[in-house]
């Protein structure tokens, strides 16, 4: 998920959304040092991992964040994850179901823009 993270800053970039990423090489521990760090500077934070929401390593950085900078926060923390169903059997099914840097810029544009409903 970390190419399609730099791709998407990228692409925010030219729309003159500046981004960073945090780039966790291990979730044990995880590294919420630097993590706080960067949600409190940008007052926002969006989770792209690849894999369910559900009892997941996102939900817990999103939780982490929650209790450790609540009060930084300008928007609830977004993640971007596999829709909690099946994987996919067919090549053609798995376009729709694995995110994209394109996923990840909706999500980060939605933060910034005020859209908090569930993507």
């Amino acid at each position: 998920m970390v190419n399609e993270a730099m791709n998407a800053v990228d692409e925010l970039d030219k729309q003159f959304f500046s981004c960073e990423v945090v780039d966790l090489r291990t979730i044990k521990p995880i590294d919420f040092d630097t993590v706080i760090a960067s949600v409190k500077k940008a007052g926002r934070a969006v989770v792209a991992i690849e894999e369910w929401a559900t009892a997941s390593v996102s939900a817990t950085i999103a939780n982490g964040i929650y209790e450790r900078c609540f009060n930084s926060l300008k928007a609830p923390v977004k993640l971007v994850t596999l829709p909690d169903t099946l994987a996919p059997e067919s090549k053609s099914s798995e376009d729709v179901y694995y995110k994209s840097n394109g996923d990840i810029v909706r999500i980060v544009m939605n933060s910034f823009l005020g859209d908090f409903t569930n993507e």
